[in-house]
């Protein structure tokens, strides 16, 4: 059989949930059964009743089958690697889906625990071709495949888009991850959607706060225009640990995007900035501070232009094809033969 692993845990108005459960749902359509997963506390736990909750876990895992691991869960990295030791010890092929590497963002989280995880799977689908040098220069030894975007199921009716230089921008806005909104340029119009903006923080005229969308929802209220993909302290680059780890990371923002029909405004660092340059799918800058002029250079046919070539990409974004393509990728990596009769 065919599994990919899915956390069990409450919706929230963010990006915690979503991309993992549209990664399973563009699995299942490949046939793959879930195999739901129970974030547990460890602490306190003996190793004896460790190793039976993991093998309540695993317990429907058998040989020849393959998982494709969704990680991290945020439980104990320790705790995760013997799960997917045990895994491999029924005779199961696991193949690791990464959604975030910590210890690239944060400087206070430990890289070995992870490149000990990552070395217990038989091939790993990462973020970014930068992300793969790096982890290869870490020590992770197994192959590894370059995804593309996120996938991002929309299940709402979109509005037809029309030419606008409103900007949008969705996500967490706290100040650590979106210090850039203190200083976002006067002269554009920004509409902001997303939690955790302080009340007590003073931003811009140019700055407009919409409230939190449900993420299955947010696609039909986004204006017209752009999407913001940005994170970090400054508009004048993405900097500070969240904007650095853009060079890294596939952002959820641009697959909201571009799935939702919105060009993208993108930082020249960003480790998708390439991918937008190359199928014309947005404007690529060093700062924020080059829009007004990009804008005035920019007419409807020239929008136009560019939401032919985002409705394109943005098709296969809302039905899973990136997420299919990378797993049935790593699957041809490892010689697996993938038996779509049942899909």
């Amino acid at each position: 059989m065919f599994f990919v692993t899915q956390l069990r845990q409450l919706k929230a108005r963010d990006a915690t949930l979503k991309p993992k459960e549209d990664f399973t749902l563009a699995l299942s359509e490949l046939g793959f059964a879930t195999l739901g997963i129970e974030r547990y506390d460890t602490t306190g736990l003996t190793e004896k009743e460790k190793n039976e909750r993991i093998a309540g876990q695993v317990g429907g895992v058998s040989g020849g089958d393959v998982v494709v691991y969704q990680y991290p869960n945020y439980m104990w990295a320790v705790y995760e690697t013997e799960m997917i030791r045990q895994m491999k010890s029924r005779g199961a092929t696991v193949i690791g889906m990464i959604h975030d590497v910590d210890y690239l963002r944060f400087e206070a989280f430990g890289k070995a625990s992870d490149i000990v995880l990552f070395n217990e799977m038989d091939a790993l689908i990462v973020l970014s071709k930068k992300m793969r040098t790096q982890l290869a220069a870490d020590g992770v030894t197994v192959p590894m495949i370059v995804r593309g975007p996120w996938d991002y199921f929309i299940n709402v009716p979109l509005p037809d888009r029309h030419f606008s230089t409103t900007i949008s921008y969705a996500g967490n806005l706290e100040a650590t991850k979106a210090g850039f909104l203190d200083t976002f340029p006067a002269d554009l119009h920004l509409e902001l959607y997303g939690v955790g903006l302080d009340e007590t923080r003073t931003l811009p005229d140019s700055v407009t706060y919409q409230g939190s969308q449900d993420p299955d929802m947010l696609s039909s209220v986004l204006a017209d225009g752009f999407g913001l993909v940005w994170d970090g302290n400054t508009s004048e680059t993405i900097a500070g640990n969240y904007g650095d780890y853009l060079t890294y990371n596939l952002s959820h923002k641009l697959s909201l995007y571009l799935g939702s029909g919105l060009p993208v405004i993108i930082n020249e660092q960003d480790s998708c900035a390439e991918f937008v340059r190359q199928n014309k799918l947005g404007i690529v800058v060093k700062s924020l501070t080059e829009l007004p002029d990009v804008f005035a250079g920019l007419d409807e046919k020239r929008y136009g232009e560019l939401l032919a070539n985002v409705n394109k990409v943005g098709n296969l974004i809302k039905h899973g094809r990136f997420a299919q393509m990378a797993v049935l990728a790593a699957l041809r990596t490892l010689n697996l033969q993938y038996d779509d009769s049942f899909s």
